[in-house]
């Protein structure tokens, strides 16, 4: 693990290490909003499928190592644990596009480095890195719904500490912020 500054910001580069790990060595990286919505802990889910284009969406928090709700991060990609050192690694990705709204899916893990595939955890926004330090930084984006479902998304980074994209990582789940007690 090791830490690079970028545009006045640090970025923490992680090296095959279970996003659990990484709270325990960076816990000041999630922000929790005390002010959170009744109902349940709801984490980030990619369903039951392994194919290109699966949807990213939140769902319950399901119990800890949960295969639909278990990441690691390598090198800045977001990647479902039960595949890596698969031949078939799938990673959290966002697509071409920077627009808000464009929707987040899982995709066969590229090269290392890949612009759909690689992130920045600033104070517990996940960002998509290529866009760190310009003017128009994207961020992974829930909505305002914390229902079974909804889709995750990027979306122009808000203010820190905005609810739709403060994420807490709690032994590899990423868990939307505001609806941890």
């Amino acid at each position: 693990m090791t830490t690079q500054e970028h545009a006045g910001r640090f970025i923490l580069k992680v090296t095959g290490l279970a996003l659990g790990t990484l709270l325990a060595a960076a816990a000041p990286l999630a922000l929790i909003n005390t002010a959170h919505a009744a109902g349940p802990a709801m984490c980030l889910d990619v369903g039951h499928g392994r194919t290109n284009g699966e949807p990213a969406k939140i769902w319950q928090c399901a119990t800890a190592g949960h295969p639909n709700q278990t990441f690691v991060i390598d090198r800045g990609a977001i990647k479902v644990a039960e595949t890596v050192g698969t031949h078939r690694e799938m990673c959290l990705d966002v697509g071409h596009a920077r627009a808000n709204g464009e929707r987040a899916k899982i995709w066969q893990c590229a090269t290392a480095g890949h612009p759909n595939q690689t992130f920045v955890i600033d104070r517990g926004a996940i960002k998509v890195a290529e866009t760190v330090g310009t003017h128009r930084e994207m961020c992974l984006d829930v909505g305002h719904r914390r229902a079974n479902g909804e889709p995750a998304k990027i979306w122009q980074c808000a203010t820190a500490g905005h609810p739709n994209q403060t994420f807490v990582i709690d032994r590899g789940a990423i868990k939307v912020a505001d609806t941890l007690a």
